[in-house]
């Protein structure tokens, strides 16, 4: 009984002590507060960043599916900006950006439907695509590839 007496009054001591100490300080201001800062974004996502915007493209050859004949075709292709371009003189238009290793190019009333292919940097600095597989992103497609010989001109 004895030890439950001084336990309780150990206890309460302890209470009372911690809340006797616990103080809180009021905060003054130093001055009037800081005007806000602009957050300042970095829009560009590689320095090296390529466009195909003002460039005339030709293709010279496609085939459909991955086995098949390579057709010959004499295809102008001149990407405008903005997105917009001239498909054999007739309007038209693309979107091309980057993504994480390549670029993306996707073109928009093409003789394949909607087509979208993946470019790598050096074919964009060499004006050389050979070959590269473009597929039919149009809902309810197949998803039917093209594969693009084309070059800068």
């Amino acid at each position: 009984m004895r030890n439950n007496f001084l336990f309780i009054l150990f206890l309460a001591c302890g209470i009372a002590l911690a809340l006797s100490s616990c103080t809180t300080e009021a905060y003054e201001a130093s001055g009037p507060p800081l005007p806000p800062t602009p957050i300042v974004t970095d829009t560009v996502i590689n320095p090296n960043t390529y466009s195909i915007a003002g460039q005339t493209w030709v293709i010279d050859r496609y085939r459909i599916g991955q086995i098949g004949e390579i057709n010959l075709t004499s295809d102008t292709i001149f990407f405008d900006i903005n997105g917009a371009m001239q498909f054999n003189d007739v309007d038209a238009n693309y979107v091309f950006y980057p993504s994480t290793f390549v670029y993306v190019l996707t073109l928009y009333q093409s003789p394949w439907g909607i087509i979208s292919g993946s470019i790598n940097p050096y074919n964009l600095e060499s004006g050389e695509m050979p070959g590269l597989p473009f597929s039919d992103i149009a809902s309810g497609s197949d998803g039917l590839q093209v594969y693009l010989w084309m070059r800068r001109i």
